[in-house]
């Protein structure tokens, strides 16, 4: 298996350049690649990247659930970049989980522990995978977020 500090460590050396890529964009990337099995598997494996004493294996639907009135909010969707939308989790993450409120105080950079920026960056993956799932299964939550399945829409 490849190394799994390459992704994170990818993420924080470029989280700077994400300010001009828009969010929804990688929701589309997802629901393009990935079907829901592979997207529930996907967020299993990240989940499993939290420590242990984390409290995120039960947290964890605590958190992604804040994320409901986003599912139809186009505004976010058409004006968040992938920065906008890390710094959204990261500060949800805090008012919302033990560990983060706990451990992640302010949001990491390329300098921060890898421990940090692994699991800030399964933060970010689950919650992206989280609206992948929800995006996959209902067309109107795709159109508020302005991305489309298939050719047909």
């Amino acid at each position: 298996m490849g190394d799994l500090n390459k992704a994170p460590n990818d993420f924080f050396n470029n989280l700077e350049n994400t300010k001009t890529i828009r969010y929804n964009s990688v929701i589309q990337i997802q629901i393009k690649s990935l079907n829901e099995k592979k997207i529930v598997e996907a967020m299993k494996f990240e989940i499993a990247q939290f420590p242990e004493d984390s409290q995120m294996i039960n947290q964890n639907t605590i958190y992604l659930g804040c994320y409901e009135t986003w599912l139809h909010d186009s505004s976010f969707w058409k004006e968040s970049s992938v920065y906008d939308a890390f710094e959204l989790f990261m500060r949800i993450a805090r008012e919302n989980t033990y560990h983060f409120k706990k451990v992640h105080k302010e949001n990491p950079s390329k300098d921060s522990s890898q421990q940090i920026k692994n699991e800030c960056f399964a933060l970010y993956q689950l919650t992206s995978l989280w609206f992948s799932l929800h995006a996959i299964r209902d067309r109107s939550i795709r159109k508020s977020m302005g991305i489309k399945k298939n050719i047909f829409g």
